[in-house]
């Protein structure tokens, strides 16, 4: 988790980076919540595979909950 957090945290500044790809790396809720945050407030990011196939509903409703209204 303590990964995550410093990958977020970087990511909220980076004005560079277009695209993530860190599929395959099982997300939790809090995870998730945190890259939904991140997403919030990073404007350079345009593409974003994160998750595995253990992916479910809890975590996608987390990461819905904090992404930006396009």
């Amino acid at each position: 988790m303590q990964e995550v957090q410093q990958l977020c945290q970087a990511l909220k500044a980076n004005t560079v980076l277009r695209e993530l790809y860190a599929s395959g790396h099982h997300l939790t809720p809090e995870t998730a919540g945190m890259l939904g945050a991140m997403l919030a407030t990073n404007t350079s990011l345009v593409s974003i595979c994160v998750g595995d196939d253990a992916l479910g509903d809890a975590v996608s409703a987390c990461t819905h909950q904090h992404a930006p209204d396009v």
